[in-house]
């Protein structure tokens, strides 16, 4: 067993402590839409810690360059709910400079899962 094996599951449950955490908090009263953005963060980077371990784990590169395809989903809604939480937490910013962060970065995701080449770093070729 590679130390990496299990050093991504603590990752992850460290990510799901936390999004528990702040997901008590938000409910508990007050200001509730920055704990939640942090909660949903939180649990983006668990889920990417899942596929980044499932990366690590194939050998089929129609497989990987599959899970790697997948893996900008939370890469995107990590980066939506960091850029939504400075905004409600700290109230600094401009309302439309993080919408046009968050389009942007959604329509990014949404071409990285429909064409045919990632935007990554283009197509995967196998060393064979």
């Amino acid at each position: 067993m590679n130390w990496m094996t299990i050093a991504w599951p603590m990752v992850a449950s460290a990510c799901i402590t936390l999004a528990l955490m702040h997901l008590r908090i938000a409910f508990g009263g007050g200001r509730r839409a920055p704990y939640l953005l942090f909660s949903l963060a939180a649990l983006a980077v668990a889920a990417l810690s899942g596929f980044k371990l499932a990366l690590l784990q194939t050998d089929d590169l129609v497989r990987y360059q599959a899970v790697l395809r997948w893996a900008a989903v939370p890469i995107g809604l990590m980066v939506a709910s960091v850029a939504g939480f400075v905004w409600t937490f700290f109230g600094t910013g401009r309302k439309w400079l993080v919408v046009t962060a968050v389009g942007l970065n959604l329509l990014a995701q949404l071409a990285n899962l429909v064409a045919p080449v990632t935007v990554e770093g283009g197509r995967l070729q196998s060393a064979c």
